[in-house]
Order: structure tokens, then C-alpha cells, then sequence
């Protein structure tokens, strides 16, 4: 099996460093990318939309941030498709409590399932065993 790519999309340090060390300490082999808002993931997936080995196979990605949020990501993310070889697993990864965003989120296309932050080890081991043994992707 080969190792899987995670990207965390979250304004929030705290956030992507509690993800990062819940991926790292799965049972999986995993590496991991980071951003900080939408726009810097973005000018990734442009960067590297002709090589799939560098666009990760899942992506929790948070709602509310600077620059670009989560929902103009996702925008703009559709925009790409046409150009981009490999397309993630997109996990919507938010403390929202609006009904109407959790709906948003489960409406959307792109997106394969809504986390509530907290998020814990079993959410991250079986959406990364998800994509490891079945090769999900959205």
C-alpha cells in the first residue's frame, strides 16, 4: 500500500497541529501538507495540477478563514477539476454550530462528509483507511 497524502486547511495552528499528530499517530504510513487558508492551497493545487503523486488523496478543510474561506475554496477548487489529475477526499472540518453550514457542507458535491471539531483518532483512521484500502476519492 502506498502512503497517503493529507492536507489540513485551517487558519487555526492548534487545529492543524492536533490533525497532524493524529494522522502521524495512526496505524497508517501518511505524510502530511499544511495551509493556512484557502488561497495558499489553491496556488498548491495550480502548482502541482499535473502531479498527482503531490495532491493529496484527503483534505480536512476548515470553513471559516482569512484570505480565502473553506466555501470559496471549494469554489474555486470546482473551477480546477477540469485541470487538476487527481481529485481528494474533501472533509469539511469545522466548530460551526449552523445548521445551515452542516447542510451546505453535506449538499456539496465535493465534499465527502462533515467532522465536528473536535476531531479525534477514530474519525482520521477510518476516513484515512477509507482512501488507503479502497481508494476514495471524490
Amino acid at each position: 500500500m502506498s502512503k497517503r497524502h493529507i492536507s489540513i486547511i485551517d487558519d487555526d495552528y492548534i487545529c492543524r497541529m492536533v490533525v497532524r499528530k493524529q494522522v502521524a499517530s495512526s496505524a497508517y504510513e501518511t505524510r502530511t501538507s499544511e495551509f493556512e487558508n484557502g488561497q495558499a492551497a489553491v496556488d498548491y493545487y495550480i502548482e502541482n495540477s499535473a502531479a498527482p503523486a503531490e495532491l493529496p488523496d484527503v483534505l480536512f478543510l476548515d470553513i471559516f478563514m482569512p484570505i480565502l474561506d473553506g466555501w470559496q475554496f471549494l469554489e474555486r477548487f470546482a473551477e480546477l477539476s477540469s485541470v487538476i489529475t487527481k481529485s481528494p477526499q474533501i472533509f469539511i472540518l469545522s466548530s460551526t454550530l449552523d445548521v445551515n453550514d452542516i447542510e451546505r457542507a453535506e449538499e456539496n458535491p465535493l465534499v465527502s462528509g462533515f467532522i465536528p471539531k473536535p476531531v479525534n483518532l477514530r474519525q482520521v483512521e477510518r476516513i484515512i483507511h477509507k482512501s488507503q484500502y479502497y481508494g476514495l476519492t471524490a
